[in-house]
């Protein structure tokens, strides 16, 4: 009997010291954010017990009504919500199953990205080298957090070098989670990081046998601190071409596209190995890329002459940036490269084709925008939307966010401003909204000290000329609706006072129209026509095109031989079967036009190219052109069915990457020097 009492005993006590632990459990760093996306978000914190992990959300406050529960026991916790709205702002509890660890409160919410192309007003705050654990640390984020907008703020860029000295576990909770006057922003703000150097001492201590640092140890073996703090979208489920790792990768957000590099998979045995596997990603990422502005970040910046001299010779990781990834950068028109790792703030001109030490630089050739691109004095930067039309790209040092060097020389030859010295220490604040953005450098002291503006000329129409057919009499609706551009785009007709979109008109014969878009923020201006036909005054046209006939798009269609319907026979062209008479009835609005018959001879006939090569075809998104080393330079063209140049460009050696994301769905030419391969859009 006593033995059974002193049992009970036991196991009382026990019991009350697991109960105690249970009540005694709580938040040890976090919660914090990552990957948000449209449809989800992943939520992580760390408790002093292991337990499961379980969150409780909403969209409103008082009714978190949803919930998602991870079994297990851990004390590092991970739990991604999915099935979320997108652009919408939800509140959250974190906890366990058995209670929850966060009070119900305002400051504990995320908001899910918006659908990729939105063209909503965008916030971007970047620092860099931050991760000091001082007072400049906290005063970079303070002056941010009282700048203008900085609680809708969407993207929170880390740019490397984000604690110091190690990357150690303990040193991100002392530095960076557990910060006083830094930590409160994890509860609502989710952050994209990059490693640098110094979080990557512990990595490389984690990944390697030896402790060295910059061995070649392939990039998917990489772990540690650094790794297990972020939550990166290595499968593409935030956008971009999927990396199969989160040592690098890429995100949409809106209308910007992010690439997010690691300079640390550099080697000091020279094999470039990693390096080069990341590249060759880098390229398929930036191929499929249509988003208005592109944003890549990296840690170690290819020019500087701060902390940091990219001219010196054990700067090799510095300079493999600049000699191996400036020129993919440039080759798709990056439009901004974010980079820390030396304690100051630079800002470049927009240059294109800089690859060497700064004694290489020349201003004439590099520079593609001479001005320092502000706004406020008529002197933005503007671009296309083409990658074969390089504009330049501007390249940002940011590594004084909570670091700072006391005299840097800041003498490099292509910066427009820099900035540094005991009190140059700040953040990047960006602000995009359709085809603008606006780069401020924010010091600690809450004074902006530089800025910049890019406006892209990304206005299009979907179709030019259109053709709309009437019957006698009648009216139509002309519809000049247009795809990127300003909130500022003005639309002027012909033939009629109408400044809308759209115009409604009755013509008593056959009219050509003409609108004319005007976008008053990038000075871009285009012409759509408008040809209204009457279908007894009207014959559509037919082309020949290799061997297949082609009429005009925007129609229904019909072909015939010798007068007869060919059953089937009704896309907008026709690849006859033998000679004849062929001519084809098109139809819209409830009217029909015939063309006038097209005799179609087999010697007509023409042969493919022997030496050009596209892929694929049909295409989607871009074209790829193979072509002899000995063409590349040469001129190529891609025309219409009437015979209009529609894109052109320069041939590259092996492969030419044409984007198409302006060309209609149809069937296109390609020539370059004698030969022509036709191929089709379809998106």
């Amino acid at each position: 009997m006593r033995r059974l009492d002193f049992n009970v005993f036991i196991l009382g006590f026990f019991g009350c010291v697991l109960w105690s632990k249970l009540q005694a459990q709580s938040v040890t760093r976090g919660p914090y954010l990552q990957c948000p996306t449209p449809q989800s978000i992943t939520l992580m914190w760390r408790t002093d017990v292991a337990t499961d992990s379980k969150v409780w959300y909403g969209t409103d406050l008082n009714n978190l009504n949803q919930e998602t529960l991870v079994p297990g026991s851990r004390t590092d916790h991970e739990v991604t919500l999915t099935g979320l709205q997108p652009g919408t702002t939800y509140y959250y509890v974190v906890g366990s199953s058995a209670t929850p660890l966060t009070p119900i409160g305002g400051q504990y919410r995320f908001k899910t990205a918006p659908q990729p192309g939105s063209q909503l007003p965008l916030r971007i705050w970047a620092i860099g080298d931050f991760g000091k654990g001082n007072a400049d640390q906290v005063n970079v984020k303070n002056a941010y957090m009282l700048y203008p907008g900085s609680a809708s703020t969407d993207v929170w860029l880390w740019l490397g070098d984000n604690v110091y000295d190690d990357g150690k576990d303990q040193e991100y909770q002392d530095k960076v989670f557990g910060l006083e006057g830094f930590r409160d922003v994890f509860s609502w703000l989710p952050f994209w990081a990059v490693p640098g150097n110094h979080d990557y001492i512990e990595v490389w201590r984690a990944s390697s046998l030896l402790g060295i640092p910059y061995t070649n140890i392939p990039y998917p073996n990489h772990q540690g601190p650094y790794y297990d703090i972020i939550h990166a979208p290595a499968n593409g489920e935030a956008g971009g071409v999927p990396s199969g790792t989160e040592a690098f990768y890429s995100f949409d957000y809106g209308n910007v596209h992010f690439v997010m590099l690691n300079s640390e998979v550099f080697d000091f045995t020279l094999t470039y190995q990693n390096f080069d596997q990341m590249t060759q990603w880098l390229k398929q990422d930036l191929a499929q890329n249509q988003a208005t502005f592109t944003v890549v970040v990296v840690h170690q910046a290819p020019y500087s002459k701060g902390s940091h001299d990219s001219d010196g010779p054990v700067e090799l990781v510095m300079r493999a940036v600049r000699e191996r990834i400036l020129p993919v950068l440039e080759q798709y028109d990056v439009d901004l490269a974010l980079f820390g790792h030396s304690h100051v703030y630079e800002r470049s001109y927009l240059l294109h084709g800089h690859y060497g030490p700064s004694s290489t630089f020349n201003f004439s050739t590099m520079v593609k925008n001479p001005t320092n691109g502000r706004f406020s004095l008529g002197q933005p930067y503007k671009k296309d939307d083409r990658p074969e039309t390089p504009d330049g790209t501007v390249y940002l040092v940011c590594g004084n966010s909570g670091s700072k060097t006391s005299e840097p020389e800041l003498n490099y030859p292509a910066m427009v401003f820099s900035d540094g010295g005991p009190q140059g220490v700040g953040s990047v604040v960006i602000d995009v909204y359709r085809n603008r953005m606006d780069v401020k450098y924010l010091r600690a002291s809450g004074l902006i000290w530089d800025d910049f503006t890019i406006l892209k000329k990304n206005l299009r129409v979907p179709q030019n000329p259109r053709y709309l057919l009437l019957c006698e009499p009648g009216s139509v609706t002309l519809d000049a609706s247009y795809t990127g551009g300003s909130d500022q785009v003005t639309v002027q007709w012909s033939h009629t006072p109408a400044t809308g979109l759209q115009t409604q008109v009755a013509p008593t014969q056959n009219t050509l129209y003409t609108a004319t878009l005007s976008d008053a923020l990038t000075g871009q201006t285009l012409s759509v026509e408008f040809h209204v036909v009457f279908a007894g005054q009207w014959q559509p046209p037919i082309f020949l095109l290799q061997d297949t006939l082609w009429t005009l798009p925007g129609f229904s269609y019909q072909w015939l031989s010798d007068g007869q319907p060919i059953p089937g026979a009704t896309q907008a062209w026709y690849l006859p079967n033998g000679q004849g008479n062929y001519s084809v009835q098109v139809s819209q609005n409830g009217c029909s036009a015939v063309s006038q018959p097209f005799q179609y001879n087999v010697s007509l006939k023409a042969e493919s190219s022997p030496t050009l090569k596209i892929y694929p075809n049909p295409a989607k998104g871009q074209l790829q052109i193979q072509a002899p080393a000995s063409w590349a330079g040469q001129s190529f063209r891609i025309l219409n069915p009437q015979g209009k140049t529609l894109l052109n460009g320069k041939l590259q050696a092996p492969v030419t990457l044409v984007p198409l994301n302006e060309l209609p769905n149809g069937v296109y030419v390609l020539q370059a020097a004698t030969e022509k391969i036709r191929f089709q859009v379809h998106k």
